[in-house]
């Protein structure tokens, strides 16, 4: 009976171990800064961004800064409409179209001043 009861007190605190920490953990967020985008943004203009970058910063919704989620919102438009596909004869995998608006972008970017403290 002594055996039993220990068994069971024990599977009862594992469980309720294993309850808590699943509770404790929190699904990772994607915390993109400005100054990355702006070098994404930087590198598809000169035709240096891979596709996977790009399809990374579209893919994942940033949580903690409205502007960029605005941003990101549109470049995912862009890339339905205007992604080409990366060739060896160019390194653009958007159209000229894409990369115009980027640069605006980009522009838009560079002249943000964010102040954090």
């Amino acid at each position: 009976m002594a055996v039993w009861l220990i068994t069971v007190l024990l599977a009862s605190i594992l469980i309720g171990c294993i309850v808590l920490l699943l509770l404790n953990v929190r699904t990772p967020r994607y915390r993109i800064e400005r100054a990355r985008v702006k070098t994404l943004f930087f590198d598809i203009v000169n035709g240096e961004a891979s596709e996977e970058d790009w399809q990374v910063f579209i893919s994942i919704p940033i949580y903690n800064d409205a502007q960029l989620e605005t941003i990101r919102i549109r470049c995912l438009q862009l890339d339905e409409k205007e992604f080409i596909g990366g060739t060896e004869s160019s390194p653009f995998f958007l159209t000229e179209t894409a990369i115009d608006e980027i640069r605006q972008m980009l522009q838009t970017l560079e002249g943000d001043i964010v102040f954090k403290g």
